[in-house]
């Protein structure tokens, strides 16, 4: 049967399947018909993927799809770098999707490795990277605005799926542009011990879409902190802009650094954790009204009934009197619902 295939296009598809050395084998065999390779997907643990790992280093001028992400697996995650020749991954110009699991090694740079393979990817539109290893990289290293000739600009891409260290995050979007952008699931760590920091080129990679948000909802917490956007009608189960922080950040540092998208926010739900709220309630209300102050057109302030009295007395000064400019648009305080931020 594989040699003399009909001509038909060809998904390879290991998602769940139980490893085999026959199913792998197959598996490499219909690799050798790199021109009619439309899809890829290995998503399981395996014996020895640097086979597959070799196959993938020609050209697959028609794969669409590529997913390389074994499950909790990390001796078998795809090492960057591999160097930054053009042969780490399939020369596939016509690539849609990627998904990988990466395993950093300690001096690897995402802007000498992955970005230099995405630059020949115009035509992708979902990208989806775990990073399960910390990189080795200084924790006060400041990343500078890349030059607008060193900047990958991938036209086409609507979604950016990432997990993994914050470093790693900002060394790569400081090189990347998605001006189409329009879903963004970041799940960032940090050291776990100091060193939490803001994300600034996060933020600018978002600024620099275009977009702008309608509905903001924050999640606060000692340990975490989520930030959920849409922008367009509320979407409670899959926001198009979710960022979430297993450090604590600075609400009013993040709030000027996307104070332009969040300038159209009209609702804005949220909760605190209730018992850091009772120790530190004025550090959190100093950084909630900065962050307020981004927020001009917000209509509605939605947050948990335990909540909602701490929110009210924010707006006001020690005498009683309004905050001036701080919400100015602001309708209605609203009890209920906050609580699901977190």
């Amino acid at each position: 049967m594989l040699r003399h295939p009909p001509p038909f296009p060809i998904l390879i598809n290991y998602r769940a399947s139980s490893w085999t050395v026959k199913k792998d084998n197959l598996a490499l065999a219909l690799m050798r018909h790199r021109s009619r390779v439309r899809g890829i997907t290995l998503r399981r643990p395996y014996t020895n993927i640097e086979k597959f790992f070799t196959a993938l280093s020609y050209p697959f001028p028609e794969l669409e799809s590529l997913e390389i992400c074994p499950p909790n697996d990390r001796g078998r995650a795809l090492v960057l770098p591999a160097t930054s020749h053009p042969d780490a991954y399939p020369s596939a110009t016509s690539l849609v999707e990627l998904a990988l699991t990466l395993r950093v090694a300690h001096i690897a740079r995402p802007e000498a490795s992955l970005l230099t393979n995405l630059q020949r990817m115009s035509c992708l539109r979902r990208l989806e990277l775990n990073v399960v290893e910390w990189p080795n990289i200084n924790p006060t290293r400041t990343y500078p605005p890349a030059s607008a000739g060193d900047v990958v600009s991938l036209s086409k891409l609507t979604h950016l799926l990432f997990s993994g260290h914050r470093l790693y995050l900002q060394a790569l979007v400081v090189g990347l542009a998605a001006p189409s952008l329009q879903h963004l699931d970041a799940e960032v760590c940090g050291y776990p011990h100091g060193f939490p920091g803001p994300i600034p080129h996060l933020c600018k990679f978002i600024c620099d879409t275009e977009c702008q948000f309608t509905t903001v909802r924050l999640g606060l917490s000692y340990t975490k902190f989520r930030f959920y956007a849409c922008t367009g009608p509320q979407s409670d189960d899959n926001p198009p802009f979710r960022i979430t922080r297993l450090n604590p950040v600075s609400l009013e540092e993040m709030g000027q650094e996307l104070s332009r998208p969040l300038s159209t926010v009209e609702e804005l739900i949220v909760a605190w954790d209730v018992e850091k709220l009772q120790t530190e309630g004025r550090i959190q209300t100093n950084q909630w009204r900065g962050f307020c102050y981004h927020v001009p057109q917000v209509k509605m302030v939605r947050v948990s009934a335990t909540l909602a009295l701490d929110v009210a007395h924010s707006f006001q000064q020690e005498g009683g009197e309004p905050i001036p400019n701080l919400l100015p648009t602001l309708e209605r305080v609203e009890r209920g619902n906050g609580q699901d931020a977190l």
